[in-house]
C-alpha cells in the first residue's frame, strides 16, 4: 500500500509539472518519470518476489511451527522416555551391581568348577589312557582268541580227519586181520593138504614121480612122465587113476580150494599114428588136462565148479628139451590148488 501511494504521488507531481514547466523540463521530467517507472516496476517486481518469498517463509514458518509443536511433543515424549530410561538405567545399574556381585560369585564357582573339571579331565585322560591300554589288550586277546579259534578249528578238522583216518585204518586193519586170518587159515589148510598129500603119496614123492611145491600161497602137485599116461596116450593108466583117487580124498576135504589142471609136453613132434587125432602138442596137452579133470569130477566126486583145465604144449618147460631127462621132466601134469579169495 505504501508503494502504491508513492506511485500515485509521483504521477500527480509529474502532471502538475507538465502543466506549468517548459518543454525541456517536461522532457526531462518525462525521462525521469520513465526512469522512475522503470525503477517502480523493478521495485514492484522485487516486492512481488519478496511477497512470494514472504509467503514461502510464512509457509515455512507455519510448517516450522507445526514441526516445533511436533518436536515439542516428541521432546515431551523423549523426556518421558528419558525419565523412564533413567529409571530403567538406575534399575539396570542396581541390577548390574547385583549381577556383578553374583558374577563374582559365579566366577568363584566357575574357578572351582574349572578346578574340578581340570581334575576330572586329568582323571578322564588317565582313564582314557588306561582304557586305550585295556582296549589294546582286549584287541590282542580277541586276536589271540581268533587265532586260537582258527587253530582249534584246524585242530578239530585235523582231529576229524585223523578220526576218519583211524576209522579207515581200523577198518583196513580189521579187514587185514580178517584177510590175515583167512590167509592163516588158507595157509593152514594148504599145509594140512600138503601134509596129507605127503602122507598119502609118500612113496611117489620119495621116488620123484610126484613133486609138491608151495608158491605164493598156492600148492602145486606135479605128476612126472608116465605116472599118469603111457607114452603117446591120453588115457589115464590104472596106477594114475588110483593116485588121482587118493589125491581126490584130500581135495574133497578142502572145499575152499580151486583146482587148476595144466597139461605140458616136450617139444618132440606127434608121431604119425597120433597126428590124425592130435595134430600138435597143444591138442595132446589139452586132452590130457581135460581127461584128468573129468576123472576127478566123474570118478572122484570133485565139484566141477572148482576145476579149470588148461594146456601149454611145450611152451613152459621146466628143463631143457635137449636131453631125454629134460624132456621127461617137461612131460607132466600140474595140479595147482588155489585158495578161494
Amino acid at each position: 500500500m505504501r508503494y502504491s501511494k508513492l506511485v500515485y504521488g509521483l504521477c500527480l507531481i509529474c502532471f502538475l509539472f507538465t502543466a506549468c514547466v517548459s518543454k525541456d523540463s517536461y522532457e526531462e521530467l518525462e525521462a525521469t518519470l520513465a526512469d522512475t517507472r522503470a525503477q517502480l516496476e523493478q521495485k514492484n517486481s522485487q516486492i512481488n518476489e519478496l511477497k512470494s518469498k514472504l509467503k514461502h517463509l510464512e509457509e515455512e514458518l507455519r510448517q516450522s511451527e507445526e514441526n516445533r509443536k511436533q518436536l515439542q511433543q516428541d521432546l515431551s515424549g523423549l523426556q518421558a522416555q528419558t525419565r523412564e530410561l533413567e529409571n530403567t538405567n538406575l534399575q539396570l545399574r542396581q541390577r548390574l551391581t547385583g549381577l556383578g556381585i553374583e558374577l563374582e560369585k559365579k566366577d568363584s564357582m566357575v574357578l572351582q568348577k574349572e578346578d574340578v573339571i581340570k581334575q576330572h579331565n586329568e582323571s578322564k585322560h588317565a582313564l582314557e589312557t588306561k582304557l586305550q591300554a585295556l582296549q589294546s589288550q582286549i584287541d590282542q586277546r580277541e586276536q589271540k582268541i581268533k587265532n586260537q579259534e582258527a587253530t582249534l578249528a584246524k585242530l578239530e578238522n585235523t582231529k576229524s580227519r585223523i578220526e576218519t583216518k583211524i576209522k579207515q585204518l581200523e577198518s583196513q586193519l580189521e579187514s587185514r586181520e580178517t584177510r590175515i586170518n583167512e590167509q592163516d587159515k588158507t595157509i593152514k589148510d594148504l599145509q594140512n593138504t600138503k601134509r596129507q598129500i605127503e602122507t598119502d603119496l609118500k612113496k611117489q614123492i620119495k621116488s620123484d614121480q610126484i613133486k609138491l611145491e608151495e608158491m605164493e600161497g598156492k600148492l602145486k602137485v606135479t605128476f612126472i612122465d608116465k605116472i599118469l599116461f603111457d607114452s603117446g596116450s591120453v588115457r589115464i593108466n590104472k596106477n594114475g587113476q588110483e593116485l588121482l583117487l587118493t589125491l581126490a580124498q584130500t581135495l574133497r576135504e578142502n572145499q575152499n580150494q580151486n583146482i587148476i589142471i595144466q597139461g605140458h609136453t616136450d617139444n618132440v613132434e606127434i608121431g604119425p599114428d597120433l597126428r590124425k587125432f592130435y595134430p600138435t602138442n597143444w591138442e595132446l596137452s589139452a586132452s590130457r588136462s581135460t581127461t584128468v579133470l573129468r576123472h576127478l569130477v566123474e570118478s572122484a566126486g570133485i565139484a566141477p565148479e572148482r576145476c579149470v583145465a588148461s594146456a601149454y604144449s611145450y611152451y613152459k618147460p621146466v628143463a631143457s628139451n635137449q636131453s631125454e631127462e629134460g624132456r621127461k621132466q617137461n612131460r607132466r601134469i600140474e595140479i595147482i590148488l588155489v585158495p578161494e579169495r
